[in-house]
């Protein structure tokens, strides 16, 4: 026997009704003890629905995610020549993990037949499916994506590092220091970076969003709201040459620069909108390999830098060309301590050809004698002087950082840290939706939950610390801009008033002030959440400790929770999750129908639901539903590692995610337990996730109760004493609670002890109708 039950005996039901007085002569109130022995057999089939529809929608997911692992082995066609053929899916090649070199796709580009030169693109550009949201890979937005992107790189690869205009080769005249006049065009990628639009540095386009150039050039100032970047800008003060500005969306600075020695001065900088790409903005080549260029090569620099030292800027791009010094060259004339393996030299050690102030993150360009490509190798970083013998310039080697800028570029929302400017045009889009923008912009603050925090808790963690980086960005701005007024103010008064002490004193303040605004907050004890579980569990590890200890310490009670234990897991098996299944099955066991002198003691019962209804162990039945809680709790929370519930209402999507149409296949054999993955095409993950969905909709019923209102409560059942049909059953008004709502309907219940058990199921039945839509 699983369930060890006791009758309700008539005596008992008889004192019952001595205690509890009719409300008139033909009414009479069921008492407490049988509207709570109702509610608890109504609750625990609520759990007992809700399990079987967590247990449905975990397997999906299982079986979702091994056709994940599947399609991750699959390469997609993304293009029309080898969509149209009904093997749309080759197995992926090994090397899909880093985005295509330009040597990588322009090879493939070169393959003569159509249908061959379409996989292999596919192929190499597979590494863009990190592009695609999480189980949506196959639809059709994610290949579109995908070939957009892969054609985009196709394009940058076969324009990268050409300019329209070809550069002076001849003896120089003017100065960059010592540098020629460039015509407009010649160096496409060369960019002017503003700071509250004052020209500060140079940089050079890397892809349509992307630009390179010195970290030094943000000493100072990393508030990315006041920084701009120019493309295609020739002559700076020519009304009808001066080009929009692109507002920069974050400023990456390598983690290690040393603004002393200016080791690893490279920075990157993501712009909030893509240049258009022109004959005057063309990004510029990053080397294929971490190749230097060898001592001697004749390479490129330009810039509006000052034409000499301590000079004024130059009104237009300036160039020259500068030799690639060896390293020993280099330390020799500098010091050995001032080189490290992240600079190089490059000019004459004669003097007279040097970039300058104002050229700092301008490019060092050398042309490829094959491609005739231009290749950026080094940032303008620092110098002693300008163009003065044996003091060459220093150069940061790009070589270095190929790994790093590539990393940076590719990385996807969830894996950066929202910057200043997303922060604050996420304000406008919360007005409408609160939480449209704020779980994709804030999920990196996920990786820094401690690992025992719940994903509810940790979802909150990362918005708060969202919040306060919005916050500290807001400061950071006001405190800019108040320094700036006061700059311009001590300019204006500088010989009559000391502005000192404010421009001192103030960022302190400020920054004091901040502290005293934004506390840290403390983390609640996680014990506090949910004590019944934490309890269940502490006991539970107590028996396992009991067990590895050899000592037979169960006791009776023990082997009857572990016996219900199972019999919850077994409650209802192989069930529909629809919520007429489950009325179905319980006007199914209501027995109320049978002759009245049908006995049930020491009678065999057919299942365990059966033998639910036909006993009164209440302590028995709240067992069982604290057992469900737990079993509740524990598959909610696999699910929610898996990014599939949120917090409750576990409310399941409205909209069914979009699928990429494609040629019907055959079917092929399911994939389960260990059994090896074999490529056999996306289309299956597609079919996965449509029933994922399917589950989520049968099951809206039940999923979309809040779990503080997953129980059943009969609050009154009023039985009219003058209406028995001929199988001792009586009409009654019930009035329920059932998921927090509240209503009433007209039923049969049995007075006597064996026909007020076999009533149950029917009132559970009638009572959980009211959940219908």
């Amino acid at each position: 026997m699983l369930l060890y039950w006791t009758t309700l005996s008539l005596s008992y039901l008889a004192s019952q009704l001595i205690c509890c007085a009719p409300v008139s002569k033909d009414q009479y109130r069921l008492p407490t003890s049988v509207l709570q022995a109702l509610s608890n057999r109504g609750t625990l089939i609520l759990e007992a629905a809700l399990k079987t529809a967590l247990q449905a929608l975990e397997e999906a997911i299982k079986e979702q995610s091994l056709h994940q692992q599947e399609c991750a082995r699959c390469t997609l066609c993304l293009f029309p020549e080898c969509r149209s053929f009904p093997t749309q899916c080759r197995e992926r090649k090994p090397n899909v993990e880093t985005e295509p070199t330009c040597e990588t796709i322009l090879t493939t580009e070169k393959k003569t037949d159509p249908l061959e030169r379409s996989w292999a693109l596919s192929e190499v550009c597979g590494f863009y499916h990190q592009l695609c949201t999480e189980g949506n890979h196959t639809s059709e937005k994610c290949i579109k994506m995908m070939a957009g992107q892969c054609l985009l790189k196709l394009q940058e690869c076969m324009t990268c590092g050409q300019a329209v205009s070809t550069v002076n080769n001849t003896i120089p005249k003017g100065r960059i220091v010592g540098g020629s006049n460039t015509s407009p065009g010649s160096w496409p990628w060369l960019v002017n970076i503003r700071l509250n639009g004052e020209l500060i540095c140079g940089g050079v386009l890397l892809g349509d969003a992307w630009v390179l150039t010195a970290a030094h050039c943000f000493n100072g100032n990393m508030n990315e709201l006041h920084w701009t970047v120019v493309a295609g800008q020739y002559n700076l003060n020519k009304e009808e040459n001066e080009k929009a500005p692109y507002q920069v969306n974050r400023i990456i600075t390598h983690p290690k620069f040393n603004q002393k020695t200016f080791n690893n001065d490279i920075a990157l900088l993501e712009l909030t909108s893509s240049v258009v790409v022109s004959p005057s903005a063309i990004p510029v080549c990053l080397p294929a390999v971490p190749m230097d260029p060898t001592p001697g090569t004749n390479c490129y620099i330009a810039g509006w830098g000052s034409l000499y030292e301590d000079g004024p800027p130059s009104d237009v791009i300036m160039e020259a060309r500068v030799p690639v010094l060896s390293q020993e060259s280099c330390k020799s004339t500098l010091g050995k301590d001032m080189l490290t393996n992240t600079m190089f030299c490059a000019g004459y050690l004669t003097g007279g050809i040097d970039s300058c102030q104002g050229d700092s993150g301008g490019p060092l360009t050398c042309q490829d004698p094959t491609s005739k490509q231009y290749v950026i190798y080094g940032i303008t970083s620092w110098g002693n002087g300008c163009g003065e013998r044996g003091k060459p310039g220093v150069y940061t080697r790009v070589t270095a950082f190929i790994e790093w800028i590539r990393n940076q570029m590719n990385k996807s929302t969830p894996n950066r840290e929202p910057s200043c400017f997303e922060l604050g045009a996420m304000t406008d889009t919360q007005q409408n939706n609160p939480n449209s923008a704020v779980s994709p912009l804030c999920s990196f603050y996920k990786q820094s939950c401690p690992a025992p925090l719940s994903p509810a808790a940790c979802t909150h963690l990362a918005e708060e610390k969202c919040r306060q980086k919005k916050r500290r960005c807001e400061l950071r701005s006001y405190l800019q801009m108040l320094l700036n007024l006061l700059r311009k103010a001590e300019e204006f008064v500088r010989n009559s008033v000391d502005l000192s002490f404010f421009t001192q004193t103030i960022p302190q303040f400020m920054e004091d002030m901040y502290s005293d605004l934004f506390p840290h907050r403390t983390r609640r004890d996680l014990t506090e959440q949910n004590p019944v579980v934490d309890a269940m569990d502490k006991e539970h590890m107590e028996i396992i400790s009991d067990e590895k200890n050899g000592t037979d310490s169960k006791t009776e009670n023990d082997i009857h929770r572990e016996l219900q234990n199972t019999s919850f897991e077994e409650l209802f098996p192989d069930l529909g999750q629809r919520l007429e299944d489950w009325i179905s099955l319980l006007h199914h066991i209501d027995l109320s129908n049978l002759p009245q002198k049908t006995k049930y003691v020491g009678e065999e019962i057919e299942s365990v639901e059966e033998q639910l209804f036909l006993e009164k162990n209440d302590d028995s039945v709240e067992e069982l539903i604290e057992i469900g809680r737990q079993v509740v709790h524990n598959l909610k929370s696999r699910l929610r590692s898996y990014g599939i519930l949120t917090d409750d209402p576990l409310v399941p999507e409205q909209e069914s995610i979009p699928v990429h149409s494609q040629p019907q296949k055959r079917d092929v054999p399911s994939v389960t337990g260990d059994t090896k993955i074999t490529v056999q095409g996306c289309h299956r993950l597609s079919d996965a996730i449509n029933k994922v969905q399917s589950i989520k909709e049968r099951n809206r019923w039940i999923l979309q109760i809040p779990e503080r209102d997953l129980s059943m409560k009969f609050q009154e059942i009023l039985v009219d004493l003058g209406s028995p049909n001929g199988k001792g059953l009586y009409r009654a008004r019930v009035r329920v609670c059932v998921a927090g709502r509240s209503s009433s309907f007209i039923s049969l219940v049995g007075l006597d002890n064996s026909s007020l058990y076999r009533s149950m199921p029917g009132l559970i039945a009638l009572s959980m109708d009211r959940l219908k839509p």
